[in-house]
């Protein structure tokens, strides 16, 4: 039987159906697969209740006439318009798919159907479950050497480990799926892959999560090819998502500022196209990203720096002085070296301030303030800045930080010596300059 309906469903890749088997054409895959991760996005309202309207219309005839296989696919094709407004709807369309597909002599038909299941389980909170099906799926795919089929379940299993916070095996089954994908020609599969195996193993907001044993730099080259490719056909909400997953990428790579473009970026795609997914994820991103420089005592990386820290510690702890100081200069070489990639000053003055206060123990920070007169030593230099007549910008621009960072500064110098002025401050600064160079004789 072959399906000659002119009423096509517009959601979802056309079937052509032939000796109970449903054939895809090269082009119709790449649109399978975008629909599978990928949640339908209408332009309107309107838009949205016609394509609705058009499936049911095209099920309601199936069904009068007894098409199983048109029933099927106007099933699937429901499922995936309710994804975004529905999920519950949509969960019963998929489940009633995946029922019907059971009784077809066709395991590709019944892989893609428990596929689709299972995508919407782990969306749904129940990997488990979704792992199940998916497992299910690249059984029989297997059986008849559907290489896009295997790709694709191989990706669905890649998504729910990912959720189960199973990273390793997560990044391994979206490897072997950008390698059926690679085989098949799939540009749009080949980029989902890429991109979610980007970021395996930064899910800053999962407490469980451990980090994926592959190397940050490959991880980050496979994030930079599926943006490229995105970018190379011109798939928008494909590039959104890569700048995102490669912006998680760098944050835990330490390239912070890139990081922040790239996730921005993402945002700005996603903002201009109206798919609100990608923006939540974006936002999400950003906060963490921030999270982690604003409040490094319960940030979420365990950077190399972190560890040094901790080891000087011990080390202190233990009366072993030399490691103590080595720790210490390579921990406040690898902070330099981060404050480098954040371009914005605020951002990069508030992280050295911070990760500045880990590496100082309270001893050094009381040493400190007894060598500056009772100031740390960046309102020290603020000090001196301001006995050499310089206005706050031009302060600000010196020492690479915000202008109402040297504000913040200059009130606390104030408070701190007592003062009044910046005549006073000026006044301060060269009696103890004074001071210094008598002792010195």
């Amino acid at each position: 039987m072959v399906v000659t309906t002119k009423e096509r469903v517009d959601v979802g890749p056309e079937r052509i159906v032939d000796n109970a088997q449903v054939e895809i054409s090269s082009s119709q895959k790449e649109q399978l697969t975008e629909s599978i991760f990928c949640r339908r996005a209408y332009k309107s309202t309107q838009e949205f209740q016609a394509a609705i309207t058009r499936n049911e219309h095209i099920l309601q005839r199936a069904r009068a006439m007894s098409e199983e296989h048109v029933v099927w696919e106007s099933l699937i094709n429901l499922g995936i318009a309710w994804a975004s407004h529905r999920f519950t709807k949509a969960g019963n369309y998929f489940q009633e798919a995946s029922t019907l597909a059971r009784n077809f002599q066709a395991p590709a038909t019944f892989a893609y159907s428990l596929n689709q299941l299972g995508n919407w389980l782990t969306e749904a909170e129940r990997p488990l479950e979704g792992i199940r099906l998916h497992q299910h799926a690249l059984t029989l795919y297997q059986d008849v050497k559907d290489q896009h089929g295997i790709a694709m379940a191989l990706f669905g299993l890649g998504n729910a480990f990912a959720a189960l916070g199973r990273v390793n095996q997560a990044a391994l089954y979206y490897r072997q799926g950008s390698v059926s994908f690679r085989a098949v020609n799939d540009r749009v599969g080949l980029i989902l892959t890429l991109s979610m195996r980007s970021a395996c193993g930064t899910q800053y907001w999962s407490h469980i999560t451990r980090g994926a044993s592959q190397d940050l730099a490959q991880r980050v080259l496979e994030g930079e090819e599926a943006l490229f490719s995105a970018q190379e056909i011109g798939w928008r909400s494909g590039e959104a998502l890569a700048f995102i997953n490669l912006g998680l990428a760098l944050s835990f790579s330490g390239q912070y500022g890139r990081a922040l473009k790239d996730v921005h970026s993402g945002l700005q795609i996603a903002t201009e196209i109206e798919y609100p997914d990608w923006q939540t994820l974006a936002n999400l991103v950003l906060g963490a990203i921030l999270l982690d420089l604003l409040s490094l005592d319960r940030g979420a990386l365990p950077l190399v720096w972190r560890f040094h820290v901790q080891l000087r510690q011990i080390n202190r702890q233990q009366r072993k002085y030399r490691q103590c100081d080595r720790h210490y200069v390579e921990a406040r070489r690898l902070v330099d070296r981060l404050a480098n990639t954040i371009s914005d000053s605020d951002l990069r003055e508030n992280f050295l301030c911070r990760a500045g206060g880990m590496i100082t123990g309270p001893s050094e920070m009381r040493g400190d303030r007894r060598a500056f007169g009772g100031l740390t030593k960046r309102e020290y230099e603020v000090s001196t800045l301001i006995a050499l007549r310089q206005s706050n910008q031009e302060m600000a621009d010196q020492l690479g930080v915000g202008k109402h960072y040297v504000e913040k500064h200059f009130a606390s110098i104030l408070a701190k010596l007592g003062l009044n002025s910046r005549a006073q401050v000026a006044a301060w600064v060269m009696n103890r300059q004074l001071a210094n160079s008598s002792k010195r004789r």
